[in-house]
């Protein structure tokens, strides 16, 4: 009788146990990125990359990302101008989890970064010289997650890069060619798939 009600309680606990870890977040996200800076619509800018998280709580996560863009140029691939642009960003991430009821989460993120770009100097008679400089930036957007797995996620979000562009404050010459029309920044979507890991 005394082996029954033991086997009993081990039982229950494994299913309180199972139950409550089906409630928490998984530990890790990794995934792939397609992004679009900027003017998606007219002017496109596509990149791709990959972003990876880790959650400390139900709600609060950290995660860090890679992605470069393309922009849209006219351009050989041998002219420095062509060269894509490298973001790289870590956020905190705050996520309203209602995947169980309704299978998506909406999250908010914030955090710094910086941008690996190419920029243009010219020094009039002498021609154009073109430099690789990494600037900061701030990184402050949101989006949903969709979850038709519970090991898959569907992350669509949208996010603003404030940028201290040194062309605004330097030499008249200067020029940001990836940021010629967004002085202050850009604005980007993105798409990613998530695997998800206990």
């Amino acid at each position: 009788m005394n082996c029954q009600r033991l086997s009993f309680v081990l039982l229950l606990l494994l299913g309180i146990s199972g139950s409550v870890l089906a409630q928490m977040p998984p530990r890790f996200e990794v995934g792939t990125i397609l992004a679009c800076v900027a003017d998606c619509n007219d002017h496109p800018n596509w990149g791709w990359g990959g972003r990876g998280a880790f959650n400390l709580t139900s709600v609060f996560a950290v995660e860090g990302q890679v992605f470069d863009h393309h922009p849209s140029r006219d351009t050989s691939p041998s002219d420095p101008l062509s060269r894509a642009d490298i973001l790289t960003t870590f956020d905190l991430k705050a996520t309203w989890r209602l995947e169980r009821r309704y299978k998506f989460n909406l999250f908010g993120t914030a955090g710094p970064g910086f941008i690996r770009t190419t920029k243009q100097l010219d020094n009039g008679l002498a021609g154009a010289t073109y430099t690789r400089d990494t600037l900061p930036l701030i990184d402050l957007g949101g989006g949903a997650e969709f979850v038709p797995l519970r090991n898959v996620a569907i992350r669509v979000d949208f996010t603003h890069f404030t940028i201290s562009n040194p062309c605004t404050t330097g030499s008249d010459y200067c020029f940001l060619p990836s940021f010629s029309s967004q002085l202050n920044g850009a604005t980007t979507a993105r798409a990613a798939i998530m695997f998800r890991f206990r």
